[in-house]
C-alpha cells in the first residue's frame, strides 16, 4: 500500500508546481505592479538629476569653443557693418541659418532649407527698399597710461593709451551655456571692426611684443568688446602769448574714417576716460590739471561725422625759465647799474662793463629762444628779455652821452682861454684838492669836478638842453628848456634805472600772473 501512494503523491506534487495557486499569481501581481513602475520613476528622476546638473555646472570642451566659432565664421562677411540691413539683419547670423535648417528632419531637407535661407538673405541684403538703414552705435573708453613728453617745438605730445569699443553684432549671437568667449588678436581680423582712425594723430604705434596688444570678447548676446594699446604722437596748437606762465588744452580726437553719422555714431561710456598714476608720466615741464570729453558733430564734403574729443589740460611750471633766464637777466641789469657809482674819468672800465652786460644779454636772449618755436609774435620772455636788454644798453648809453658832454666841455673851456688870454699869465683860483703829487720837479695839483671854476660859454655848451652852472639858467634863450647839471647824470641815473625797472617788474608779474 505504501509503496503504491508514493507514485500518486509524486504526481500530485508535480502537478501542484507546474500549476500555481491562486494566491501565488496574485503576489506575483502585485510585485511586478510595485517594484516595475518604481524602478522606472527612479530612471526618470535620475535622468532629471543628470540634466539638471548639466544645466548648472557645464562642462565646455574644446569641441564646443571649436564648433562655436566655426559655426559664427560660416557665412559671415567682415566687409559688412552690423545692422546694415535694417530689421533684416538679424537672418544674417549662422545661428539663425542652423535654426532654420534644423526645423526640418533629414540631411537633405536640411540643406534645402539652409540653401533657401541663404537666398533670402541674399535678396534682402541687396534690396534697400525692404529695410531702412540703422546705424551702429560704438561705446568708447580709454585708459590714459601716461603723457608726455611735450614737444613745444613740434607742437605735439605723446600719449600712451587703451583704447576700448564695444558694439553689438547680432550675427555673431550663439546658443551655448558659455556667455562669453574670450579671444585673442587672431580672431580680429576674421569679423567687422569699426575703421576709428585718430583725426589730429602725427604718428601712432601699435603695440606688438611679444604678441600683438589686442583683445577681443564676444558676449552671446552678440556684444564685442574690442581693446589695444596705443602710442600716439598728437598735435596740440600750442599759444605761446603768455609763455612761460601758459596753459594748455591738449586734444585728442578720434571717429570713424569712412562711415558718416548715418552709418556709425559714437558715444562716450559713463566713465568714459580715467588715468593711470600720474607721478609716471613725463611731462617734465608741464602739471596735470585735469581732463574733459566732448562729442561734436563735424560737417565734411563726404559728410557728417561723428567726433569724440577729449582735452588734457596742462599747466607750464616755471621752475627751470626762472633759473635760466629770468634770474640771469635781473642779475645783469642789476650789474650793468654798477657803471653809475664808477669815475667817470675811468673810460676802460665803464665801458667794457657796459659792453659786457650788452653781450651778455644778446646770448641769454638767444638761449631762450632755443626752446621755441618761431613764432610771428612776441612771448612774456621775449618781453622780459627786451626790456632787460634795453635797460643794459641804456646804462651804457648814459656813460656815453656822459662822457661827450663833458670831454666837448673840457677842449672848448681851453680854447676859448687861449684866444682870450693868450700871453697873460693866469692865475687858478679853482679849489684844489689836499693832495699833491710830484713828478719831475713840478707840482701839479689833482682838479675837482669841472662844474668848478669853468665860466659859462656861449655857442654849442650854452644853446644845449644841458646848463653847467647855476649862473647860466639866467637868459630869454632858456625859458622852457630843462636845465641838468652834467655832473650829476650819474646821481639821476642811481634812482630812475632801479625805480623804472622795478615798476616794470611789478606791472609784468601782475598782468601775466593775475590778470
Amino acid at each position: 500500500m505504501v509503496t503504491m501512494a508514493s507514485p500518486n503523491l509524486a504526481s500530485k506534487c508535480s502537478t501542484a508546481m507546474a500549476k500555481p495557486s491562486l494566491p501565488l499569481k496574485l503576489f506575483l501581481w502585485v510585485f511586478i505592479v510595485v517594484i516595475l513602475p518604481t524602478s522606472s520613476f527612479q530612471t526618470e528622476e535620475d535622468d532629471d538629476t543628470a540634466n539638471k546638473t548639466w544645466v548648472l555646472t557645464p562642462k565646455v570642451i574644446e569641441s564646443d569653443v571649436t564648433h562655436i566659432l566655426n559655426s559664427l565664421l560660416d557665412g559671415y562677411d567682415n566687409k559688412l557693418r552690423p545692422d546694415i540691413g535694417g530689421f533684416f539683419t538679424f537672418l544674417d547670423g549662422t545661428s539663425q541659418l542652423e535654426s532654420i535648417s534644423s526645423a526640418t528632419q533629414g540631411p537633405e531637407s536640411r540643406r534645402e532649407a539652409g540653401r533657401l535661407a541663404a537666398t533670402v538673405l541674399t535678396i534682402f541684403k541687396h534690396s534697400r527698399s525692404l529695410s531702412a538703414v540703422k546705424p551702429t552705435v560704438i561705446h568708447t573708453d580709454m585708459f590714459v597710461n601716461s603723457i608726455g613728453p611735450v614737444n613745444a617745438i613740434n607742437m605735439e605730445y605723446t600719449i600712451d593709451i587703451f583704447f576700448a569699443q564695444t558694439w553689438y553684432d547680432r550675427r555673431l549671437k550663439f546658443n551655448s551655456s558659455m556667455k562669453v568667449l574670450r579671444l585673442n588678436s587672431n580672431m580680429v581680423g576674421k569679423i567687422w571692426i569699426p575703421d576709428t582712425f585718430f583725426r589730429n594723430s602725427k604718428k601712432a604705434d601699435a603695440h606688438w611684443i611679444t604678441t600683438p596688444n589686442r583683445m577681443l570678447r564676444i558676449w552671446n548676446d552678440g556684444r564685442i568688446l574690442y581693446t589695444l594699446r596705443l602710442t600716439i604722437d598728437a598735435e596740440c596748437q600750442l599759444k605761446l602769448n603768455n609763455f612761460p606762465m601758459d596753459e594748455h588744452s591738449c586734444p585728442l580726437e578720434f571717429s570713424s574714417y569712412g562711415y558718416p553719422r548715418e552709418e556709425i555714431v559714437y558715444k562716450w561710456k559713463r566713465s568714459s576716460v580715467e588715468v593711470g598714476d600720474i607721478r609716471s608720466w613725463r611731462l617734465y615741464q608741464f602739471s596735470f590739471v585735469g581732463l574733459r570729453n566732448t562729442s561734436e558733430i563735424v560737417r565734411t564734403v563726404s559728410g557728417d561725422y561723428v567726433v569724440l574729443t577729449v582735452f588734457f589740460d596742462l599747466s607750464r611750471r616755471m621752475g627751470y625759465f626762472t633759473i635760466q633766464t629770468y634770474i640771469p637777466c635781473t642779475l645783469i641789469v642789476v650789474l650793468s647799474w654798477v657803471s653809475f657809482w664808477i669815475n667817470k674819468d675811468a673810460v676802460p672800465a665803464r665801458t667794457s662793463l657796459g659792453i659786457t652786460t650788452v653781450l651778455t644779454m644778446t646770448t641769454l636772449s638767444t638761449i631762450a629762444r632755443k626752446s621755441l618755436p618761431k613764432v610771428s609774435y612776441v612771448t612774456a620772455m621775449d618781453l622780459f628779455v627786451s626790456v632787460c636788454f634795453i635797460f643794459v644798453f641804456a646804462a651804457l648809453i648814459e656813460y656815453g652821452t656822459l662822457h661827450y658832454f663833458v670831454s666837448n666841455r673840457k677842449q672848448s673851456a681851453k680854447k676859448d682861454r687861449k684866444k682870450r688870454n693868450p700871453q697873460k699869465p693866469t692865475v687858478d683860483i679853482r679849489p684844489r684838492s689836499a693832495t699833491a703829487i710830484q713828478m719831475n720837479n713840478a707840482t701839479h695839483m689833482q682838479e675837482r669836478d669841472e662844474e668848478y671854476g669853468y665860466e659859462c660859454l656861449d655857442g654849442k655848451d650854452c644853446t644845449s638842453f644841458f646848463c653847467c652852472f647855476e649862473d647860466c639858467r639866467s637868459g630869454a634863450w632858456r625859458h622852457g628848456r630843462l636845465h641838468i647839471h652834467v655832473a650829476k647824470i650819474d646821481s639821476y641815473a642811481r634812482i630812475f634805472f632801479p625805480t623804472a625797472f622795478g615798476l616794470f617788474n611789478l606791472v609784468y608779474w601782475v598782468s601775466y600772473l593775475y590778470l
